[in-house]
């Protein structure tokens, strides 16, 4: 259970399985890969992620900063297991947040925390719900369209733009969702 530290590095074709261990990419680049974090977390400083699958575990996540995503997925599962657990939930964090292409964070069962600051909101089409959360949008996002649920108390809000570079989904079962 050692961690991965890679700086100035460019990768390709990676496989991580970190468990309960810290990595993280520094000043690199990775294209085309799957990291399974188990309880563990992946920090990012100055790194560009291109066609990058990663999957979390509650607690786990991610910390990303001044990070490039193109067509990356997110995705916060709970165990198999029902025993009671300390669960501080999952997080995706990044501040300074470049989107390229379509890219989804989604969580199933456990509390997932997300809190993203993009670096050119204009040009990002998005799509938050929660069904069990709130959701706040920074003033410099395009304006929302509102969709209330008719089944449950759950409300999505979708912008699209036409200069739109990337996009963002953001599908939780239960949990925050921070986007400005």
């Amino acid at each position: 259970m050692g961690t991965f530290d890679a700086t100035d590095s460019l990768l390709a074709n990676l496989e991580l399985k970190a468990d309960y261990s810290l990595s993280s990419l520094t000043n690199s680049s990775l294209e085309n890969g799957t990291i399974s974090l188990g309880h563990g977390q992946l920090t990012t400083k100055n790194t560009n992620l291109k066609s990058v699958t990663i999957q979390s575990l509650s607690p786990g996540g991610v910390e990303a900063e001044e990070t490039s995503l193109e067509n990356v997925t997110f995705t916060v599962t709970s165990e198999q297991e029902s025993e009671e657990t300390n669960d501080n939930g999952a997080i995706f964090t990044a501040h300074a947040l470049t989107l390229k292409g379509t890219n989804t964070i989604s969580g199933g069962g456990g509390d997932v925390a997300v809190d993203i600051t993009l670096t050119d909101p204009k040009t990002t089409d998005y799509k938050a719900k929660t069904e069990d959360g709130k959701i706040s949008l920074g003033p410099l996002l395009t304006p929302a369209k509102i969709d209330k649920g008719t089944t449950s108390d759950n409300i999505t809000y979708t912008a699209n733009t036409e200069k739109a570079t990337g996009s963002l989904t953001v599908e939780l079962n239960k949990g925050d969702i921070i986007l400005k």
